[in-house]
């Protein structure tokens, strides 16, 4: 039964489908980078957050009322005044206010508006600050990707130079076998084989490293098997163009976006300080409220209408006691019969409202309007010392960036000029040794020399377009949406 279960399981391990390598462009990791960089999702989580802070400062500054409405409902128990027995009473009774209240703020000393101009200038850094971590992404995943193409670029040039040693040992061998030259050169150039491939084993080890750097950058699943198709270079059609340091730099101030991002925090937190000192102007508000209420307690009389009865007032004898030749009469005194006015009726009758104007001066807060602004102050020596040092970080960087672009133009000619020298070289260490007359540590030295010529040349080129592209984000120019190669 294992034997059998171990059989279906090799059945199936044979039978699962190998996972297809993923080919991904360069385009197609920008694209991916901009979806999935966590650093650029953050960015945009708070812009959003500034997009909401403005709706909800613009809401604050609207003229638009307060509004609140009360359901109150009370059950009282214990001793009450009876005003018909005239004594305390104990008793339970039951009460219910309803209302609607309003509130309008006239004039708040222009917090709201100032407080809406700070957060739209936050929202404006904001919206700088993504973008500028767009261009950081972008050239991030441009770095990593003219890496990986450098590395696999090196395995080329590697696994050329390990073929060009074997064809070499193979031709050793022959001239040893013709008696042409002598048995140590084999195990010499069996060794400069060996060395060969050992080099080759790094250079693949590096297009590893860098490939696993891509998928880090790109957050891809580490499981799986990507294939990054990369653009190609052309070495002959780079060309060098002559910049302007003082021009380059005075652009980087005027685009670069993170400058632009501390320049609104800047006036935000100025701002700031308007918002603090509107706490020492007075407030005006307009309220308003209407209610009506329920007691159980409430009574009225039965006929309020009805007609009171009269009383002749006689002598002893009964005889009628004239008023003006009109029988004199007085009311009789009775206790007027009363009852508990209906539910419905006592939210008619009860109706009342109220309307108000309340203006409030600020005379002593104890200091804190005074706190809060020299604390705003304080935040703009701090963004204001920021932005210097951003300013001085940007200047070094665009500095850097034309320095290394120059070199990197003029290392294109170097290594140009290399590789015709190495060329010629190899080949004539080639023709004196199948000659006889050139040794083969001559012969291995030109072919060493000629493989680092050749590398150089890569790095050259790579390097050159990674510092032209880095010029640009010096600049602030990078932008995501279009060909970077």
């Amino acid at each position: 039964m294992a034997r059998l279960l171990r059989i279906l399981g090799l059945a199936l391990l044979v039978a699962a489908p190998v996972q297809a390598q993923q080919a991904i462009t360069f385009d197609e990791a920008i694209r991916l980078a901009l979806a999935r960089n966590t650093d650029l999702r953050q960015a945009e989580v708070a812009d959003h957050a500034g997009e909401l802070n403005v709706r909800f400062a613009r809401a604050d500054a609207l003229p638009l009322p307060f509004i609140s409405a009360f359901i109150t409902p009370t059950q009282r128990y214990g001793l009450s005044f009876d005003q018909t027995a005239g004594q305390l009473v104990a008793q339970t009774s039951e009460a219910l206010n309803l209302g609607i209240n309003a509130s309008v703020n006239l004039f708040d000393g222009f917090r709201n508006r100032r407080a809406l101009e700070q957060a739209r200038l936050q929202r404006s850094a904001g919206t700088f600050s993504l973008e500028r971590t767009r261009q950081q992404v972008t050239f991030d995943v441009a770095s990593r990707f003219l890496q990986l193409m450098l590395d696999e670029e090196i395995v080329g040039i590697r696994r050329e130079s390990l073929e060009a040693q074997r064809a070499q040992l193979l031709q050793i061998e022959n001239l040893v076998d013709a008696g042409v030259r002598a048995r140590a050169d084999v195990f010499s150039q069996r060794a400069a084989v060996a060395g060969a491939d050992g080099r080759l084993l790094q250079a693949g080890q590096a297009v590893e490293l860098s490939d696993t750097r891509l998928v880090e950058v790109l957050h891809l699943d580490p499981f799986a098997d990507y294939e990054f198709v990369a653009p190609a270079l052309d070495g002959e059609s780079l060309t060098f163009e002559e910049v302007s340091l003082d021009a380059l730099l005075n652009a980087a101030y005027e685009r670069r976006a993170d400058l632009q991002a501390q320049e609104h925090t800047i006036q935000a937190a100025e701002t700031g300080i308007a918002v603090a000192r509107s706490n020492r102007l007075p407030t005006i508000d307009l309220q308003a409220g209407f209610g009506t209420g329920y007691s159980s307690l409430q009574q009225r009389l039965v006929d309020p209408d009805a007609e009171p009865v009269f009383l002749p007032v006689t002598t002893e004898n009964g005889d009628p006691v004239l008023l003006g030749g009109v029988p004199f009469e007085v009311p009789l005194q009775s206790s007027p019969e009363l009852q508990n006015t209906p539910f419905f009726t006592q939210f008619t009758e009860n109706r009342g409202g109220s309307i108000g104007l309340s203006i409030s001066i600020p005379i002593f807060d104890r200091y804190q309007t005074s706190r809060q602004i020299q604390q705003a102050k304080i935040e703009v020596q701090r963004q204001e010392l920021t932005l210097e040092r951003m300013r001085l970080s940007v200047a070094v960087e665009v500095r850097q960036a034309v320095i290394d672009y120059r070199n990197a133009a003029a290392q294109l000619g170097v290594t140009a000029t290399q590789i015709e020298a190495t060329e010629a070289a190899l080949q004539a260490e080639q023709d004196r040794y199948e000659l006889g007359t050139g040794t083969l540590v001559a012969l291995a030295q030109a072919r060493a020399q000629h493989t680092e010529a050749l590398s150089n040349r890569v790095q050259a080129i790579y390097q050159f377009v990674f510092r032209r592209k880095l010029i640009d984000f010096a600049l602030g120019d990078l932008e995501p949406e279009t060909a970077l190669f």
